[in-house]
């Protein structure tokens, strides 16, 4: 991606953006191929990542200072024992399509790599047999 839309891909998957951006976003998206791939990419990673580890329960000290740290940022004054979820997901609209959440791609990358890890060891190995073989050969050339 070369234009102005780049950096908001990832940020428009975990809901990072404002109600403008987004909008804005969401309209470019229709449009533009570039950007819809690479939300979908940046989906797939975003939930590979979410599901690579167990969900962990934030102890209640971190929550607070959390949920306080926000409320300072965004300038909003807020009780620092709210309660309900930390981090609401942004709504998505129904024109878009959402990435899956499929651990497919990541597999072939798993398996590219062993092949990849396969034939580089294979590969040292022939040009150890090849040392051995000149060596062989130089000795029989020497003795003829």
């Amino acid at each position: 991606m070369s234009h102005d839309f780049r950096e908001q891909a990832a940020l428009f998957v975990v809901g990072a953006l404002d109600e403008g951006e987004r909008e804005a976003f969401v309209e470019h998206l229709s449009t533009c191929a570039e950007c819809a791939a690479e939300v979908a990419v940046q989906g797939e990673v975003t939930s590979a990542m979410a599901e690579a580890l167990p969900p962990q329960t934030p102890s209640p000290q971190l929550r607070e200072r959390i949920l306080s740290a926000a409320a300072r940022q965004s300038g909003v004054v807020a009780h620092a024992r709210v309660a309900g979820p930390a981090l609401a997901p942004a709504p998505q609209r129904p024109d878009v399509r959402t990435p899956s959440r499929s651990i497919g791609p990541w597999l072939a990358m798993a398996a590219s790599m062993a092949v990849a890890v396969a034939l580089g060891a294979y590969a040292l190995s022939l040009r150890s047999r090849v040392g051995v073989l000149e060596a062989q050969l130089e000795s029989a050339t020497a003795d003829a």
